[in-house]
């Protein structure tokens, strides 16, 4: 059964833990894959409320367009959720890695 891709950790990162087992490059392929990931899920919250908030500001008659504090907010909580399932994606292929 061929394996799928996992989209947020680059191959990069994974060929250089298969070449060292140090601790140091296991400790940078958790915290820059999950910082990979958080980064995208702030990236497509965010585009998605701006984007939502365009549309609204040209079919409503408002005078004013505005991002607020609540827009960055909201957005974090899409960096927590995409974070939090990359490092548990890490997790998951880093034992599979170390039962072999």
């Amino acid at each position: 059964m061929p394996e799928v891709k996992n989209i947020f950790t680059s191959d990069d990162l994974i060929a250089s833990y298969k070449k060292s087992n140090d601790a140091k490059k296991v400790f940078i392929l958790f915290f820059l894959g999950t910082l990979r990931g958080g980064i995208l899920g702030f990236a497509f919250f965010f585009t998605f409320l701006i984007l939502t908030k365009i549309m609204v500001y040209t079919l409503t008659s408002s005078v004013v367009f505005n991002v607020s504090l609540k827009e960055i907010v909201i957005s974090s909580i899409g960096f927590i959720i995409f974070a939090l399932i990359n490092f548990l994606s890490i997790l998951k292929w880093f034992f599979r890695i170390k039962r072999k």
